[in-house]
């Protein structure tokens, strides 16, 4: 039997993102990477996966923010 699986790695939701100065541009690549999860998980329901694996860091664990739990109940609920 075969078994279709979506992988994905080391989103890193919540990272400080020091290198980018600007607090706005910050705030849009924390956006960008909710969205390309959601896209991933959308992907995955189109296609009919098993299973979704998510390897390595879905959230910096020092940095984890409330929204972001919230963020993570409502696009897996």
């Amino acid at each position: 039997m075969a078994y279709k699986l979506l992988h994905l790695a080391d989103l890193h939701l919540d990272t400080p993102m020091g290198w980018i100065k600007d607090d706005g541009k910050r705030g849009i690549r924390r956006s960008e990477q909710r969205e390309t999860l959601k896209k991933l998980l959308s992907l995955a329901e189109e296609k009919k996966v098993d299973a979704v694996l998510i390897a390595g860091d879905l959230f910096e664990q020092t940095n984890f923010r409330l929204d972001t739990l919230n963020f993570l109940r409502e696009t897996f609920g």
